[in-house]
């Protein structure tokens, strides 16, 4: 039932869904972080989309500590049929309610209805230019939740757990990162999924232990400064779906993109500050600097390219049934993709890539430019292909 693409189905999954279901354990120091930062107006709450137990936790969480209102990583235009939905109308069918990312589950809507009282807020953007990276993203998340109006016992912000973070990113600057100065006693709860499985457009399985794990108390530390939530089992939230289609890959076109790895300059690619660090044969490095028109590309750029031929050595084997995909892996290249800029579509590139004072052969430019169009295509492939499996197992 995960990722219902019909109303009647999810309507039924969120009248049993039971929202103040988990048990939660809180150590003192936690607890006195916690109340600190909500003290400064925030709270982050950093999750991966898609579990079943995430709204349970957010419920939890403004039960024992008075939480005044809920900041959720969606776009304002939900607002209405979600406030429609808590009145007692009908499945709220907006679209990003649909997108099957795992941001919106059945247990949101019940722990929406459940508390009809509290403060709402919608701090994603609608809609970024063309060309705005993640860290764009990520800064107005930043000024959405700045801008929230006061409420009594601070507001409860929830994004993805990347979005979340104290630190910069490989990505850049995350949302929690450019708030802490304008909320100096802001903490994030990090959540530590031990085991279990999510949806996220498709089932997906943490690494761990499996179902085995005997089943335990969530339980709420504060270790080294930082704030985690373990979660033992997590498992597939039922999450409003309504799949696009999958776009096939022959053959033919792995060969192709194999092709272009492999005729890139060197035999391995990483990150390295502001460049991306070629490694060739006889061991030497190189720094390959990318430039869009007069400038350095941004970081996210460079992430992506430093990590494409990786990336797609990995996808290309998933898809061959050579060399499966794990979680991390998964999570990782769809968040590069998301961050990069959205490449060309006609005409003559504008992304120059340089050797010192050189130009990077021709075979270079080839295999980054048409990487921003493969690897979004081959990760939709491979991810239907874990979905497919998971069916078989289920």
């Amino acid at each position: 039932m995960p990722g219902v693409a019909d109303v009647p189905t999810l309507a039924a999954t969120v009248t049993q869904f039971p929202v103040d279901g988990l048990v939660l354990e809180v150590d003192p120091d936690a607890a006195e972080a916690v109340r600190t930062s909500l003290a400064g107006g925030r709270l982050l709450l950093g999750e991966v989309h898609g579990v079943q137990e995430n709204p349970q936790i957010v419920a939890a969480l403004i039960r024992m500590f008075g939480i005044g209102g809920l900041a959720l990583e969606l776009p304002p235009s939900v607002a209405r049929s979600l406030t429609d939905w808590r009145r007692g109308g009908p499945v709220p069918e907006a679209e990003p309610l649909w997108w099957g990312d795992g941001r919106v589950t059945a247990g949101h809507l019940a722990l929406l209805r459940h508390r009809p009282d509290l403060p709402m807020a919608f701090v994603d953007a609608e809609r970024l230019p063309d060309g705005r990276s993640w860290a764009d993203r990520d800064a107005s998340l930043a000024k959405a939740v700045q801008r929230l109006p006061e409420v009594p016992g601070g507001w409860l912000v929830v994004a993805g757990n990347l979005h979340t973070s104290m630190t910069v990113t490989e990505l850049g600057p995350s949302m929690g990162y450019l708030l802490a100065d304008a909320f100096p006693t802001l903490r994030s709860i990090g959540i530590s999924y031990r085991s279990g499985r999510f949806y996220n457009a498709t089932s997906v399985a943490f690494p761990g232990p499996g179902n085995e794990t005997p089943p335990s108390p969530a339980r709420l530390s504060y270790r080294d400064g930082e704030l985690v939530l373990t979660l033992p089992l997590a498992h597939e939230a039922v999450v409003p779906h309504r799949p696009h289609r999958v776009p096939s890959v022959t053959d033919e076109e792995l060969a192709a993109v194999e092709q272009r790895e492999s005729a890139a300059s060197g035999v391995r690619w990483e990150l390295a500050d502001d460049a991306v660090a070629v490694t060739f044969n006889d061991g030497r490095k190189e720094p390959l600097r990318l430039v869009r028109g007069y400038t350095q590309a941004e970081q996210a750029d460079l992430a992506f390219a430093a990590h494409a031929r990786d990336d797609v050595i990995r996808l290309t084997g998933h898809l061959r049934g050579t060399q499966p995909l794990v979680l991390a892996e998964i999570i990782a290249i769809a968040a590069r993709v998301q961050a990069a800029w959205p490449g060309e579509t006609e005409g003559e590139p504008d992304l120059t890539l340089w050797f010192g004072d050189r130009l990077a052969p021709d075979a270079d430019v080839e295999f980054v430019v048409h990487a921003r169009r493969d690897i979004p295509i081959l990760l939709r492939a491979a991810v239907a292909r874990l979905a497919e499996r998971a069916g078989v197992q289920r």
